[in-house]
């Protein structure tokens, strides 16, 4: 009887509700059989037999439980599709049935791939180095030869563009660059006062610090002290003192000359002298043909036209010839009459007076008094406007030689007017002499005073400083030995060049008040965090130093760049920090201007789409060799990984991941089904591909009145069509119950195969879903066929009382289990009893 309510393979179970009927039924057979058994025995409480001659069971605790099966489906869920994030034509997609993981791809776009990246949010944007975009513009004129990638990372002291084969360099910071960075505000043109043959200059880009040489005339040094005021006579303890005055002045005067000397050549170099003598020439006949007419005419007069004459004079031409003329020697009249009486009354011809030409051509003698003025006149105006429209033609070269010459006059007169201060060496010109001796350590054993005196100690430190230097060592500072700075120099540019004579500019100078703000700052950050540091003496203070400049001209050795220690506005960009290229608009071979490239910068982009694209690469081995840590920050590690990622998934190799290129879900999927087939059209949010992102699981259509019966995380057994028995967990129950008028409502229960291998093959597929309706843990329980029923009404067990025999003791029943055991909720037993079993 037992056997019949064991489930078998042969035999399946019957409900749960039918084994609790078939097992009361069995009870009560049984409880007869067994007294009948025991009336016809005579009632014995012993038995006829022994207890060696009977079946004997022991009283275990055990876990009950009762099982109810319900049929399901194996089959598959099927998720939101895959949709297109742009439009275009369908050239690959994958097929129902593949699976796809990590890294695969789902379908292609116009020849493009869609990868898929695992990841719980979706792409909502592109994800590239940095949350802004700037456009980053040429300062340089010229043509492009040189620009980098789209997709390329800009790091600091990378060339972004060249211009005409010039690099132009990013570094770091967030000011852009409005001027050209240099050591110093002022610009001095350091100029030779000394004759001579210039052996020696100073390089562009050369840092001059106080006793450095800035150049050599014949071999002597000219060394630069610093001081405010500049050198304008020779300094010693009065031995020369007339002579250095007359020298100074000696050089001022030839500085003047030269200065006149280089205007006069600018003047002739234009063709202004010509004009100027055809304007003289103009004049001169002009006068003389006046002359000839009209005699003497006045100085104020002379150089009017005709007409504004006679006007002034209150005549006209006809009358001053008309007869009678006045008596000669009039002194009435501004011309002279003589000359008018003769023309009047000698000529052997008639003289129109009023005529233009020449009334008779033939004739030598027919003369055109007014004609001959007025030709004489305009021949002058047309030499005037000549000689003016030359001028304005090289009015730019005369004012800079006019220019030169005022200052050459100015230092002149200074040099004059300093003459007395100089017979008597004292002065401030003498102080700082003195201090800058000083600072470089000359002097005269600590007994050298600043006090602005040339005294023996002055000449004392001089001496020692000349022995130095190489200098003739005669104790007198000549002008044009030592030039005067405001402070720490740096060459901009040679004026001459070794070989010239010397007498005039030799360098152009950067100096005076440094210059400095927040782009001078964020320059000196960038040098250092580059590695040019001058040595480690570069301190970031916003000052442009001599140090600055060093650190420029180890930068721009390093970088191609003109090595002058000046940062030309245009040579460097300023980028907040790492950025990426997004879009180049020019290319090599057009002319650089206006936006040539458009760049993400400025704060890393982040959040939980770029911790997962990086979680992603890095599940897929790309990690930067190692260095990219998932923190959700979109860095340069980031776009390098990206970039190993393109190239080895057929993408293009931008480092940026635009929106649709990729495709996040939480985990692999399998193609169920094709919204549209290889050479089909799709727009923007197209559906493409339907998916499942799980395992098959098993669907059961749960009865309202078993609703209880499930709850997910519940263990259990799903019989699949071979009668397999496969392990499973409920993963869902539905809260709500669906149904129609035809069919009874039902709970949707999903169950997930702890193994999904022994899913393979299979779907759709009608399987038996076993699971634990019911149990008691730790009852004590024996065989159900244990059990005797009492005339009296309940049940007892025949117990072995141990001496042979056994004896029959009462108990109650509760739950009966699957294992044909049933629970004894009251009676005298204890487990490792045993009782007697048919």
């Amino acid at each position: 009887m037992a056997e019949q309510l064991q489930p078998t393979r042969d035999s399946p179970a019957p409900p749960w509700f039918l084994k609790r009927l078939i097992l009361g039924g069995g009870i009560a057979v049984l409880v007869l059989v067994v007294a009948s058994f025991a009336f016809l025995q005579g009632g014995s409480s012993n038995g006829v037999s022994g207890p060696d001659a009977l079946d004997f069971a022991e009283v275990v605790t055990a876990d009950l439980v009762q099982q109810v099966s319900f049929n399901g489906t194996l089959g598959s869920i099927q998720n939101d599709p895959v949709r297109t994030r742009f439009g275009g034509t369908i050239t690959a997609i994958a097929s129902p049935g593949d699976t796809i993981g990590q890294g695969g791809t789902l379908f292609e776009l116009d020849g493009e791939p869609v990868v898929l990246l695992f990841g719980d949010a979706p792409t909502f944007r592109d994800m590239a180095i940095g949350e802004d975009a700037i456009t980053i513009s040429s300062q340089l004129t010229g043509t492009i030869t040189e620009v980098v990638e789209a997709g390329s990372v800009i790091q600091q002291g990378d060339v972004v563009y060249a211009v005409d084969g010039e690099p132009v360099i990013a570094l770091y910071g967030v000011h852009p660059a409005f001027r050209d960075l240099t050591m110093g505000e002022g610009v001095v043109t350091v100029s030779s006062q000394a004759g001579g043959v210039i052996t020696e200059i100073a390089a562009p880009g050369a840092i001059i610090e106080q006793g450095d040489m800035l150049f050599r005339v014949n071999d002597r040094g000219v060394i630069a002290f610093y001081g405010e005021l500049p050198a304008f006579r020779s300094l010693s303890d009065n031995r020369d003192a007339i002579a250095a005055a007359a020298k100074v002045i000696a050089f001022a005067e030839r500085d003047l000359a030269a200065e006149n000397a280089s205007l006069s050549i600018a003047l002739a170099s234009s063709g202004a002298t010509d004009e100027q003598s055809a304007v003289a020439s103009a004049e001169l006949a002009y006068r003389e043909t006046l002359v000839r007419w009209l005699g003497a005419v006045p100085e104020g007069f002379v150089l009017l036209p005709l007409d504004q004459i006679l006007s002034a004079w209150g005549t006209t031409l006809t009358r001053i010839y008309a007869p009678p003329v006045p008596a000669i020697g009039d002194p009435a009249t501004p011309w002279n009459e003589a000359v008018v009486w003769a023309w009047a009354t000698l000529w052997p011809v008639p003289i129109d007076v009023e005529a233009t030409s020449s009334p008779d051509p033939d004739n030598p003698l027919a003369l055109a008094p007014r004609g001959e003025m007025t030709d004489a006149w305009t021949s002058l105006i047309t030499a005037r406007v000549a000689y003016d429209a030359q001028l304005a033609s090289d009015a730019a070269a005369v004012l800079t030689a006019e220019k030169a010459v005022v200052a050459a006059e100015e230092t002149l007169v200074a040099a004059k007017s300093a003459q007395s201060a100089v017979v008597a060496n004292t002065g401030d010109d003498v102080r700082q002499l003195q201090t800058a001796l000083v600072s470089l350590g000359y002097d005269a054993g600590g007994t050298l005073v600043v006090d602005g005196a040339f005294m023996a100690e002055t000449t004392d430190a001089l001496l020692a400083f000349q022995a130095v230097n190489g200098l003739l060592q005669d104790g007198v500072m000549d002008l044009g030995e030592i030039v005067f700075l405001p402070g720490v120099a740096r060459v901009t540019e040679r004026l001459a060049s070794p070989g010239d004579s010397s007498g005039g500019a030799i360098l152009q100078l950067s100096t005076g008040e440094p210059r400095s703000g927040a782009d001078v700052l964020q320059l000196e950050l960038a040098l250092i965090a580059l590695g040019y540091d001058a040595g480690g003496r570069l301190v970031a203070d916003g000052v442009s130093s001599a140090e600055t400049t060093l650190a420029v001209l180890a930068l721009q050795a390093a970088s191609g760049l003109e090595q002058d220690g000046v940062l030309d506005h245009g040579e460097v960009v300023f980028i907040p920090g790492p950025s990426q290229a997004l879009n180049v608009l020019k290319v090599p071979g057009q002319t650089a201007s206006g936006g040539i490239v458009i760049a993400s910068t400025g704060e890393f982009a982040s959040g939980a789409d770029v911790l997962q694209l990086e979680e992603a690469l890095v599940g897929l081995g790309f990690d930067a060799g190692g260095t990219l840590v998932a923190d959700g920050v979109y860095s340069v590690e980031t776009v390098a990984a990206v970039r190993a990622f393109q190239g080895a998934s057929g993408l293009a190799q931008d480092g940026i991941i635009n929106l649709g290129e990729v495709v996040f879900l939480p985990t692999g999927l399998r193609v169920i089904n094709q919204f549209v087939t290889e050479g089909g059209g799709v727009s923007q949010g197209s559906p493409v591909l339907g998916v499942s992102l799980s395992a098959k699981v098993v669907r059961v259509d749960l009865p309202a009145s078993d609703q209880g019966v499930f709850s997910a995380g519940d263990p259990v057994i799903v019989e699949m069509p071979d009668f397999t028995e496969v392990p499973a967990t409920v993963l869902s129950v539905a809260e709500t119950a669906t149904g129609t008028q035809s069919a009874p409502a039902t709970f949707d229960v999903v169950i997930a195969l702890d193994d999904s291998a022994a899913a393979a093959g299979l779907d759709e597929a009608p399987v038996e879903v076993v699971v634990v309706s019911d149990a008691v843990v730790g009852a004590t329980a024996v065989p159900v066929s244990a059990l005797v029923a009492l005339l009296k009404g309940g049940y007892a067990v025949e117990v072995d009382d141990g001496e042979g025999g056994t004896r029959l003791v009462g108990v109650e029943v509760g739950f009966f289990g699957e294992s044909g055991l049933i629970q004894i909720t009251e009676g005298a037993l204890a487990p490792g009893d045993r009782v007697v079993v048919p």
